[in-house]
């Protein structure tokens, strides 16, 4: 995981000041194979732990693992992904603020920051993003 201690000082200064619910946005369907999901729905455990120790009073709302239950990689993947996205929304706008985890918001990430924004909510970016090996091939294809 990438360390760059500027970002993780100012979020310990933006969110650290009490009991906050916040969110936290990542890539979960990279490809849409059950491997990509995987990986990011680890790479998000892992980030949420890091999270969760630098905000110890901070309530994390982590939708890789609300709906982690749900199958994006199925046959009927692009409407469920569009019912869990929906869910994000509403829980977004329950929350006090943001997390960006990670440079380049993924689709998803993209239409949840437009939603903070929006309401008005501070979104606060962090690196530490590993994204999958085949987003990676994907990205690097389209270039």
């Amino acid at each position: 995981m990438s360390d760059a201690p500027q970002f993780w000082d100012h979020l310990q200064r933006r969110f650290g000041g009490g009991p906050l619910v916040l969110y936290v946005a990542g890539p979960l369907r990279g490809d849409g194979s059950p491997e990509a999901i995987r990986h990011n729905q680890t790479q998000m455990a892992a980030m949420a732990r890091r999270l969760q120790a630098l905000l110890p009073e901070a309530a994390l709302v982590v939708p890789h693992g609300n709906f982690s239950f749900v199958d994006e990689a199925g046959p009927e993947g692009l409407a469920v992904r569009e019912q869990v996205l929906r869910a994000c929304e509403a829980l977004l706008l329950r929350c006090d603020g943001m997390i960006q985890c990670g440079a380049t918001p993924s689709p998803g990430m993209a239409r949840e920051l437009r939603v903070a924004e929006r309401a008005g909510l501070p979104v606060v970016q962090v690196p530490g993003w590993t994204p999958e090996p085949a987003a990676l091939a994907w990205a690097a294809a389209a270039m």
